[in-house]
């Protein structure tokens, strides 16, 4: 059974590392040491897998109680999947 979903959020934003970002892909010849990952249309970016684990994460430590209702829960036979998609984010060009 597909879950329901009522509405539908879009948020924008600038996202601003504090430390460093490493998210590696497939060199392009053997003399780079650490690729950086690239889309299908050689743009860099970072995997929304990436953005989940760090966004739900965050939301762990500041809204615990909510965690299991919006991002998703598998207990035994019970559960339920997530709420929340988060597509990749390309890189602006520098």
């Amino acid at each position: 059974m597909a879950r329901k979903i009522n509405s539908r959020l879009k948020i924008e934003g600038i996202l601003t590392a504090q430390t460093p970002i490493h998210v590696g892909g497939y060199g392009e010849s053997f003399e780079t040491d650490m690729a950086l990952a690239k889309n299908g249309n050689d743009e860099f970016y970072i995997p929304g897998t990436s953005l989940t684990g760090s966004l739900r994460n965050w939301f762990e430590n500041n809204f615990p109680d909510d965690v299991d209702s919006i991002w998703g829960y598998q207990k035994t036979d019970k559960g339920h999947a997530s709420f929340v998609l988060i597509e990749d984010m390309r890189l602006p060009e520098v």
